[in-house]
């Protein structure tokens, strides 16, 4: 955009700044045109746009005895937020109050980078050590920006964590401006005024009507490929997460929780986790769990009450946040509210009818849990097996179920006949992704279909949507794919 600006410049031609803009697009997009999905992108044109159209007018609304300096550099960091806070939003979910008093300190500094980066540049070429001294002088300037932009952002204030907004009230905020900006200065004031409150009124309005809370049960299936992650929204609003995918590779860091989960819980507006459920030790299963401690306020954690290392480091790293660990067994109540009960079923009370030896997986101390509200059932099983499928047998009634969350993502050695004979599902939901371990099996998915189920894999299905109304007591399936 600069070097069409310049070039005008150079044949006598009147620069203007929306022409520079598309025609540098242009240029841009010929080369690639998925740059045009590119948040980088996005968020460069729409800051430099946003400045164009807002900055003077913000500018001139300034104190007038502020130094230029500073008025300038507050006018273009408002004016530029102004365009692209929307698109920040909605991309990361994030807002900083602390944005504009970052950008007084460094603004300044990112001019006098440029002119030293370019003298270095220059000087480097045609005398090394004069270049070196530059270089030098730019590396320490660069260090101070970033010591205060990390100092700034250490702040406990300085990013706070927003729902990922709708595409209408997105728009709605486009609209507004546009009117403020070319509607309003073209009005009689009395008018303009009359106007934008009418339309403030409606947007108010709108926002009303787009809050009334939706009372029905809401399960989300996430597709975190091979791994589980189940979200449970109650009709009272209790968010409540059953696992959250991951994978043995993750080691600085969960890909599964910081891309795809986290993600997911700001776009269904689950800014915090009232109770999150972590079934066993497995990565698969809690990999992206400690990302969702890290990124979202979680009031409790829940495990099962049995021997499994690999849930350690998890327990440890909430308590290290002062978040309570329950530890639960068979018949714990882990949350009842308004004719909704979450229990669990398993680990057995009687620890004697529990394996004993030392070698056995972790998913056969899996924690166990059923959701019931009105006539709904859903249960969400974890990875057991055929053997600890039998060991829950011994009160068969409590097996019953609408919604089956099938166990270890399909496998052929989990889902017994007599299991499900007893459970005798509607909906069985597999929570699986590529995988070399042959999941689902061909063997678990012919006793499920034998059963009567129908059988939803997120490797098929992506995302699954199941919601349940009390007075309807019937499940509304829906999915990404």
């Amino acid at each position: 955009m600069a070097g069409v600006a310049l070039t005008g410049r150079l044949l006598w031609r009147k620069a203007d700044i929306y022409c520079s803009l598309a025609a540098s697009a242009i240029i841009i997009l010929i080369k690639n045109t998925f740059l045009l999905f590119d948040i980088g992108f996005i968020l460069s044109y729409g800051a430099t746009l946003s400045l164009a159209v807002f900055g003077k007018p913000i500018m001139d609304r300034l104190p007038v005895h502020m130094p230029k300096g500073v008025k300038e550099t507050l006018a273009g960091t408002m004016a530029a937020q102004l365009g692209v806070f929307p698109v920040i939003v909605y991309s990361f979910n994030t807002l900083s109050p602390v944005s504009i008093l970052s950008n007084l300190l460094i603004v300044p500094m990112t001019g006098l980078i440029t002119v030293l980066g370019a003298v270095t540049a220059l000087l480097g070429n045609l005398f090394l050590p004069a270049g070196q001294l530059t270089g030098g002088i730019a590396r320490l300037v660069i260090d101070a920006m970033l010591f205060i932009t990390e100092s700034i952002s250490n702040l406990s204030w300085a990013e706070l964590s927003i729902a990922t907004p709708g595409l209408f009230i997105i728009i709605l905020y486009y609209l507004v401006l546009l009117y403020v900006r070319a509607g309003y200065p073209r009005l009689p004031k009395d008018i303009g005024r009359s106007v934008l409150a009418g339309i403030m009124a409606l947007c108010g309005i709108l926002l009303i009507f787009m809050c009334i809370p939706d009372h029905s049960l809401k399960i989300y299936f996430a597709d975190v490929g091979q791994g589980d992650c189940a979200l449970i929204r109650t009709p009272e609003h209790t968010n409540i997460m059953i696992d959250g995918g991951g994978s043995i590779n993750d080691e600085k860091g969960s890909y599964t929780g910081e891309n795809i989960v986290v993600p997911l819980l700001y776009d269904l507006n689950m800014t915090e986790i009232d109770i999150m459920i972590a079934t066993h030790g497995h990565a698969d299963h809690i990999g992206g769990l400690r990302t969702v401690l890290e990124k979202i306020k979680v009031k409790r954690l829940v495990v099962a009450d049995g021997p499994d290392p690999g849930m350690a480091e998890l327990v440890e790293y909430a308590q290290s946040k002062g978040i309570p660990v329950d530890r639960v067994k068979e018949g714990a109540l882990i949350l009842q509210e308004n004719g909704l009960i979450l229990k669990a079923l398993y680990p057995l009370e009687e620890t004697w009818l529990m394996p004993q030896s030392a070698a056995t997986s972790a998913n056969e101390f899996s924690l166990v849990t059923r959701l019931d509200y009105g006539g709904f059932n859903a249960l969400f099983t974890g990875d057991i097996g055929m053997e600890t499928e039998k060991r829950i047998i011994k009160d068969g009634a409590l097996l019953e179920c609408d919604l089956l969350k099938v166990a270890h993502h399909g496998s052929k050695y989990s889902s017994d006949e007599s299991f499900l004979s007893f459970a005798d599902p509607k909906l069985a939901v597999i929570s699986v992704g590529r995988n070399n371990y042959g999941h689902p099996g061909a063997e678990a998915l012919s006793r499920l279909e034998n059963q009567g189920a129908t059988v939803y894999p997120t490797l098929e299905r992506a995302g699954i949507l199941v919601e349940v109304k009390k007075d309807e007591n019937k499940m509304r399936i829906t999915t990404v794919q």
